[in-house]
């Protein structure tokens, strides 16, 4: 730090610098340096040996210079490198493979029915310069999905080999197989492209998503059961599964989850599980299975029980869960105190639906019942019937009126005294009946699923708790399903039909003739399924295997001497609007002596029984036996079906 002294002195000459008063320092001329010689020795005096050698050090610039140089020479041949790289790449292309330069094209339905094939093509093309090798494409499908070769293997994934694609090649691969799932649903399906490059053992993937609808269930679930209930009354479940797949389903379970205030009672079959799943087993195409449920419902005026129902696979027989599910359903039950309630029965049937055969009288019954506290007055039945198979000529109501205009019956206090006034839980009952059109050939040019719907209204008055008289109504509806008429006819002949018969006529003891039966079946308003006519032949008759045609589904049984005819499905209208379903076979009789003056029987009772796929329920209809008398035989005369010695 400069002392007092020097800080004045400084401060002094710089006044003298740069003040405008004072006069310009007077030039001093500077005096004359001369030279002084001096004697400089060129050597130390230190002896030689005595002197430390010194390296002569590198110049550092040299160094450095060299570097520079270097980094130089190596940045031009880099950039001059990297030229000649980019312009092979630009002009020849690149050996680099990107999954960028591979697409995989999903090529398949948007849609697909549950149980039916499901085909997707896989169109896998290599935009790269290099082929991709040791390639496999793989479907991963969603759970319950089966394979479309063998149906009891499911199909998780479906890995297939491709080997090489070579650059710009395209190749297709195809996968099949059978969805499994619950309708309208969206399901899943993943396809990976695996592959190894030339001259790396590193797995390579490309992938990409695929999605098909279910559009429709591979089994239908219908459920018939009551809307509204009183509390604690009975309450059935009639559930029909129908199988709507082209191929087998199996391991089908239906299970159903019970709402609070649901009492089980019983089922028909037995439930498998837990008293609400049922093992339905396998399921052919167009094969049905029926569940009835019965129980009790709880629960006050207002409130409604939900029942859930679901149908799907299990993986296997002895399994209780539903691994794919196929429909998923609820049935809403409301629970009702009526006032005024009713009942409706029919042939002494209650349940919703009630099955007849055409041409059957219908006898039913309405009993009312009064559940308030106080009396209804001035109560009135109206019951409505609809439906084209009802014959109006046989409609019978007791003390009731029917009122053609509208198919209505009619019962009032005018009729029936008890109407006038019902006392606090009172109840009384009316009867009626009518008839139904017995299948015919104008009856079936226009009825196809016939039903009859009846419809219930209840009226009475009472005073309310406020003292104003008010109306109380109570309704209830009933639906009739008319089966299907399921017949056959039986007819022997000998000088007329496909074969040739031998023997004399009329029949002799102890010689043989041979007569052909020609069996028909007719069916007339709903489709019939598993139709099958069975009957035996006596001991003195022999079965010879002659039927025509040739190609009918026909057994005979040696062991029980029983005639099986597998007919399979009729159509609505067979023998009606189009030929009956016909079936001619060959026998022979060897009557004894015992039977001289008799008419041998030839065929045991037939019978044809089937399912009627409308109604849902069995329909069978057994004839008369077959005898020796040919009524449908031109030359056969009176006397001849008897046996002579």
């Amino acid at each position: 730090m400069l002392s007092n002294e020097e800080q004045n002195k400084i401060e002094e000459l710089r006044k003298k610098l740069y003040s405008k008063s004072n006069p310009t320092p007077a030039v001093v001329k500077r005096r004359r340096i001369h030279e002084i010689p001096h004697d400089v020795k060129e050597e130390w005096d230190i002896p030689e040996e005595e002197l430390p050698a010194v390296p002569t050090p590198e110049p550092v610039y040299h160094s450095r210079s060299a570097l520079f140089k270097r980094l130089l020479i190596f940045a031009a041949a880099f950039f001059v490198l990297s030229l000649v790289v980019a312009t092979v790449v630009y002009f020849r292309g690149s050996n680099v493979v990107s999954p960028n330069n591979i697409t995989i094209s999903v090529i398949g339905p948007v849609s697909v029915a549950a149980g039916e094939v499901l085909s997707l093509n896989a169109d896998i093309t290599n935009r790269n310069n290099s082929p991709i090798q040791l390639a496999d494409i793989t479907f991963d499908y969603p759970d319950g999905t089966k394979s479309a070769i063998n149906l009891d293997l499911p199909l998780k994934s479906d890995q297939i080999p491709i080997d090489k694609i070579a650059p710009g090649e395209t190749i297709r691969k195809i996968s099949k197989s059978i969805l499994y799932g619950e309708e309208n649903t969206h399901e899943p399906i993943k396809v990976t492209l695996n592959y190894r490059i030339p001259g790396s053992n590193a797995v390579f993937t490309k992938t990409t998503d695929y999605s098909v609808l279910i559009a429709s269930a591979p089994v239908s679930l219908s459920i018939d059961t009551l809307k509204e209930v009183i509390s604690n009354q009975d309450l059935t479940f009639r559930v029909h599964v129908v199988s709507n797949a082209v191929v087998d389903i199996k391991n089908l379970l239906l299970r159903v989850d019970y709402p609070f205030g649901f009492t089980f009672a019983s089922s028909t079959p037995t439930p498998s599980f837990q008293g609400k799943i049922w093992s339905l087993g396998d399921l052919s195409p167009g094969q049905s299975k029926d569940i009835t449920i019965t129980g009790k419902v709880t629960g006050q005026d207002g409130e409604e029980r939900v029942f859930h129902f679901f149908t799907g696979t299990a993986l296997s027989a002895d399994d209780s869960n539903i691994s794919t599910i196929f429909i998923n359903t609820s049935q809403t039950v409301a629970i009702k105190i009526p006032f005024l309630s009713s009942q409706l029965t029919l042939d002494g049937d209650t349940s919703d639906v009630h099955i007849i055969q055409s041409g059957k009288i219908v006898h039913g019954e309405i009993t009312w019942r009064n559940n308030l506290t106080t009396d209804v007055n001035d109560a009135s039945i109206i019951l409505k019937l609809t439906g084209p198979m009802i014959d109006q000529t046989s409609v019978l109501a007791d003390k009731g009126f029917y009122r053609s205009l509208d198919n209505s019956i009619i019962w009032d206090k005018s009729q029936v005294s008890g109407l006038a006034s019902i006392p606090a839980g009172g109840s009384a009952a009316v009867q009626f009946s009518f008839n139904t059109y017995a299948s015919s050939f104008d009856v079936e040019q226009s009825f196809r699923n016939p039903t009859i719907t009846l419809s219930e209204d209840v009226e009475g008055k009472r005073v309310s708790e406020a003292n104003v008289p008010e109306t109380i109504k109570s309704t209830l509806s009933r639906i009739i399903k008319v089966a299907s008429n399921l017949q056959l006819t039986a007819n022997p002949v000998y000088s007329i039909g496909p074969f040739t018969n031998t023997g004399p006529v009329p029949p002799q003891a102890d010689q043989t003739t041979t007569y052909t039966v020609n069996w028909a079946v007719t069916n007339s308003y709903n489709r019939a399924d598993n139709v099958v006519v069975t009957a035996t032949l006596p001991i003195y008759v022999k079965w010879l295997g002659q039927i025509s045609p040739s190609d009918e589904q026909v057994s005979f049984n040696s062991v029980s001497n029983q005639i099986s005819w597998q007919v399979g499905q009729l159509a609505p209208g067979t023998g009606f609007i189009n030929s009956p379903k016909m079936l001619s076979f060959q026998v022979a009789l060897t009557p004894s002596v015992s039977q001289v003056g008799q008419a041998p029987i030839l065929v045991n009772a037939p019978t044809v029984s089937g399912t009627d796929n409308f109604a849902n329920v069995p329909i069978f209809q057994t004839i008369n036996a077959v005898s020796t008398k040919l009524p449908t035989d031109p030359n056969f005369n009176h006397g001849e079906d008897q046996v002579v010695r």
